[in-house]
């Protein structure tokens, strides 16, 4: 398990702009990386129970879907696998 968790991290760390990430309800593209915080914007298309079985496709979430609410937030949690403290990443696409 431990393992997951440190590859996990590795892959947040290296996502950068325009790379998609789902929760449960939402997805998400990075818009911007700053030393400190990552900057997401919401998708207009909810996330789907596929997205975490077949994963998340730039064709079911294109770029002009993501005009929804922005959101800040910290690289620490960010690469713990959270958006927040109740909301957990499931599933990336790194583009």
């Amino acid at each position: 398990m431990m393992q997951n968790n440190e590859q996990k991290k590795l892959i947040l760390k290296k996502l950068d702009v325009g790379d998609l990430v789902a929760t449960m309800t939402k997805v998400y593209q990075i818009k911007d990386v700053t030393d400190k915080d990552i900057i997401l914007t919401e998708s207009s298309y909810p996330a789907k129970p596929e997205n975490y079985t077949e994963g998340l496709t730039l064709k079911e979430y294109p770029e002009d879907s993501f005009v929804g609410e922005q959101i800040t937030v910290s690289k620490t949690i960010f690469v713990s696998g959270r958006i927040s403290n109740s909301n957990m990443i499931l599933s990336i696409l790194n583009n």
